[in-house]
Formats: C-alpha cells, structure tokens, sequence
C-alpha cells in the first residue's frame, strides 16, 4: 500500500506498531481514507503484533458487508496475512475468522452481548458517532467496547468517524488527545 495519494494516513498508521500509543482516534471526513487506515493497521497487527481483535460497527449487517466485501478481499491481496488463515475454511466465516495466531470478530454496536463477549488485544470501532448510545439496562456501546481490552496491558483501541455534533464520540475523543492535524505546504 502506498500512502502517496494520502499521504494523511501514514503517521496513524504508523500507530498500529508503537507500542506506546494505547488509544487512537481519527477524525476525519467522509470518504478521507480512515477505514484504509484501520484496514492497513490491523493487517499489519495480525501479521506482527497478533491479538485477539475485535471491530465494532453499527449494526452487525454493515459489519457483515464490510467483513464480505472489502477485509476479506483485502486479505486474499495481501500474502503475508493470507498465509495467516486457516486450512479449514469453516475457521474463516464473515464475522468471525481464525488466523494463526488471533481471532478477528466482527460485530454491530447494536448487539451488547456480541461486545460484552470476547476479550480484545486490538479493538477497533468504526463510525462510533453512529454507535447504539446507553440505556436503562446497558452501558454504551462504545464502553461496553472499550471494556473487552481491561486484561490487556499493550491494548490498542481504535476510534473513528466523521464526526457528526460537538457532543459526539469521536470529536470527544479527538479532543481528548494530543489532537494532530494534517497540514497541507502551500505551495510557492
């Protein structure tokens, strides 16, 4: 993968192997490369750094589609992690697939116990501005998410979205780090 055409995404995914960031959030607009990113970094976590991963979108049939479409093909290109699945192709389903050394799972915010579930070394959230809020009976999605990484020292958690209002999960969260910009050189 090169990162000439978006040259914005190499310090985030560069993050993916610093063992010294924890949480990462990539506020970006829409169509700006951020799920590529996320894409690039937990391949390259799997084939270097392999945890059990966790990746949370809305709703379980987007992360389906998403699962079907655009990671599985990914992974078919990319030798390294393709090497990584199994023989036995009942191990490597839409939602849940068993490389050598991690389980990926995908699930939709909107299910709590596929997130209150399985323990994440990786975890990844995708549009958390969309993601099932908190109820009477369950904490946020987002919570519940971040949850899965307590028995993991080197865990990594992973937001990103557009963001949508002031209030929202990702723009909280941006806020809440060192908040790096990208700076395009005016060119004279």
């Amino acid at each position: 993968y090169s990162t000439l055409l978006t040259p914005y995404i190499r310090e985030p995914v560069e993050c993916f192997s610093d063992a010294r960031v924890t949480d990462l959030a990539l506020c970006f607009g829409t169509q700006t490369s951020k799920t590529t990113c996320v894409m690039i970094g937990a391949a390259w976590r799997m084939c270097n750094n392999p945890f059990p991963t966790l990746w949370v979108m809305p709703p379980e049939s987007m992360a389906r589609s998403f699962s079907e479409n655009r990671w599985q093909p990914m992974v078919q290109d990319c030798r390294p992690l393709n090497a990584l699945k199994p023989y036995n192709t009942n191990r490597f389903k839409a939602l849940e697939q068993q490389f050598r050394d991690a389980t990926l799972t995908f699930v939709g915010s909107n299910s709590p116990s596929s997130l209150a579930s399985r323990p994440a070394g990786l975890l990844v959230m995708d549009e958390t501005d969309k993601f099932a809020e908190a109820t009477e009976k369950e904490s946020s999605a987002v919570a519940l998410a971040e949850n899965r990484t307590k028995s993991y020292t080197n865990a990594l958690r992973v937001k990103t979205s557009t963001p949508t209002v002031p209030d929202g999960e990702i723009w909280s969260a941006f806020m809440a780090g060192d908040q790096r910009y990208f700076f395009v050189p005016c060119p004279h």
